[in-house]
């Protein structure tokens, strides 16, 4: 696939149930990319946690942050980079992402290019209608 969504597990994860699943509005987005060809996946904090097995089947993969930041390479044409933390976005971009800050607080100053939405619903939504602008 040349499309790539990662998004963090702060992003991802409904964490109010004893066991980590994906919250809902997260779980649409992942089903409208995968119909539109995106490989997506989860990127973990903490690599001792374990993710429901829903979580496990809905995505594409699953790596820790320090992977993707110290070691590994994406050839995706498109990579997308979701978060809350403006310091890991800024490492993804430096990475070839492009940065998308989930954040309810708009007024969130960042010292590079970045994408913001107050929630991944938004960022959902600005995907479909970039697709119909396309």
């Amino acid at each position: 696939m040349e499309k790539l969504m990662l998004a963090t597990e702060d992003i991802f994860l409904d964490t109010t149930n004893s066991e980590p699943c994906m919250a809902a509005e997260c779980a649409k987005l992942v089903e409208y990319l995968r119909r539109r060809n995106f490989e997506t996946g989860l990127v973990l904090l903490d690599d001792s946690k374990k993710i429901d097995d829903s979580v496990e089947e809905a995505i594409n993969l699953h790596i820790t942050v320090e992977e993707i930041f110290d070691k590994q390479t994406f050839p995706h044409h498109t990579k997308y980079f979701l978060d809350n933390s403006p310091e890991r976005l800024e490492k993804a971009a430096d990475k070839g992402f492009i940065p998308v800050l989930i954040t309810e607080d708009s007024k969130e100053n960042v010292a590079f290019n970045c994408s913001t939405f107050p929630s991944v619903s938004d960022f959902h939504l600005s995907l479909i209608q970039a697709n119909f602008e396309a």
